[in-house]
């Protein structure tokens, strides 16, 4: 392994920093997000108050994760790079060279034709707070894998959020290349502290790439997170969205995906767990632009307490995408009456020749699932858990890296052992 350790970051080039200069002053006279707005209803961004976050400074030098799910050493077994940032700035890199090929983790200020990379997919920020991660951003980090370059083991970035009271804009773009296969991971953790965190995640699939994205939120329910993903599929490549959320007082991701060629496919999956009063809240978008391409998503949920879900999703389909395949499910159990959620799938084709569909299912456990256990003597906490781990498992499978997999499993027996110690 080489290591290479930033403790602090640098201003970043002139375009970098023209680039934040116009993003602030967009900030500076945009509109807060209102529940109004159709992409905003249902959330809790009226109690979200800029002012009482300012952004993060520098982590302190030396600065070492503590014990929790992110930082769990399985999560790392066989990685290509892992890379640690900490209140949104990149802190140290560590390579295995055989695994890693030449692919890198590095500031996208330091890599000629960063310029043009820096923001390509995104395009327009999205909402306020995309603006802000442009704007506040001191090193968004590039992933860079090489055209042809197939990884021997995941990129894995391991964000931790330190400081509270403050605002973190952690930024990642990933440059898949043409005929590239690689994982990348992008876990988030933190102390018990309130902090506002604003990722931003680009990814560019090349033509005949494959790309694996996870996304991992298990943040303290103190904290907010606003994450915007965004993923552009190229000519035949193959590319799926994962994303595993537990934490978080409020904790929403936007993930949109765009099939921009002929013979790109897109797959997005989620699994997650909320109890206590969180509230978890989920916006895609599967955007077919050309014709014979396909998405598929899949969500899972599972509510406790008075816990809170919300998933908008818009299926899109624009007027010469032709021979398009596009599903959308989303399905939740409630495992208490006061857990409330909101199912709000849509569809927007302006093509005749598709196949296209959607459908959401909400409720409780079935009782004859109960029933049946409980009649061979499985107690009924036991019961449940069997159940929310079938219901779970097809989610669950999703994940390209078998020792996450394995952390989220335990994770989620915690957590589902928390709330189940009265039933």
């Amino acid at each position: 392994m080489t290591t290479l350790d930033r403790q602090a970051a640098t201003a970043g080039p002139d375009w970098l920093e023209s680039r934040r200069a116009a993003a602030a002053a967009r900030a500076r006279t945009a509109a807060f997000p209102s529940t109004e707005e159709e992409i905003w209803r249902y959330s809790r961004v009226g109690e979200i108050d800029l002012e009482a976050y300012p952004p993060s400074g520098p982590p302190p030098a030396g600065f070492e994760l503590p014990p929790a799910m992110v930082s769990d050493p399985r999560v790392i077994e066989g990685a290509a790079i892992v890379a640690d940032v900490i209140d949104g700035r990149l802190s140290r890199v560590s390579v295995d060279e055989e695994r890693a090929l030449l692919a890198s983790v590095r500031p996208i200020g330091d890599v000629p034709g960063g310029e043009d990379l820096f923001g390509s997919v995104l395009g327009e920020a999205p909402d306020l707070f995309a603006e802000l991660n442009t704007a506040e951003g001191v090193e968004p980090v590039l992933v860079s894998i090489p055209e042809g370059a197939r990884l021997g083991g995941p990129v894995v970035i391991r964000h931790w959020q330190r400081a509270g009271g403050v605002r973190s804009v952690p930024r990642t773009y990933i440059d898949a290349r043409a005929g590239s296969e690689a994982t990348v991971i992008d876990l988030y953790g933190s102390d018990p502290v309130d902090a506002l965190i604003l990722p931003v995640v680009e990814a560019e699939v090349g033509d005949g790439a494959r790309l694996e994205h996870v996304l991992v939120e298990d943040l303290a329910d103190s904290a907010w997170h606003i994450a915007s993903q965004v993923f552009r599929v190229g000519r035949d490549a193959w590319f799926r969205s994962s994303v595993v959320a537990f934490g978080g007082h409020y904790a929403r991701i936007r993930t949109d995906t765009e099939m921009a060629a002929p013979g790109a496919e897109g797959r997005i999956n989620a699994v997650y767990f909320a109890d206590g009063d969180q509230e978890l809240d989920f916006r895609t978008l599967q955007h077919h632009s050309a014709p014979n391409t396909r998405s598929e998503l899949l969500f899972k949920g599972v509510l406790d307490g008075s816990a809170r879900s919300i998933y908008t999703g818009m299926i899109r389909i624009d007027p010469d995408a032709a021979g398009v395949d596009a599903f959308q499910t989303n399905r939740i159990i409630k495992l208490s009456d006061e857990a409330w959620t909101d199912s709000v799938p849509n569809l927007e084709i302006e093509n005749n020749d598709v196949k296209c569909s959607h459908a959401s299912a909400i409720g409780p456990i079935s009782a004859d699932q109960l029933f049946y256990l409980e009649a061979r003597g499985i107690p009924t906490g036991v019961a449940e858990r069997l159940v929310v781990d079938g219901f779970l498992a097809e989610g669950l499978e999703g994940i390209p890296h078998a020792p996450l997999t394995t952390v989220v499993r335990a994770r989620l027996d915690s957590l589902f052992g928390e709330e189940s110690g009265d039933r």
